[in-house]
C-alpha cells in the first residue's frame, strides 16, 4: 500500500452487522 501526504488525517473504523454497529475511537495517520 502506498500512502501519500493527502492520506494523512483522522480515521475511525466502523463495523456493522446484525447485532448492531460499533465505531472505534479516532486514530491519526501521519505521513512523512
Amino acid at each position: 500500500m502506498e500512502t501519500e501526504e493527502d492520506d494523512q488525517g483522522s480515521y475511525e473504523c466502523v463495523a456493522d452487522n446484525e447485532k448492531g454497529t460499533a465505531v472505534s475511537g479516532p486514530a491519526t495517520l501521519y505521513v512523512r
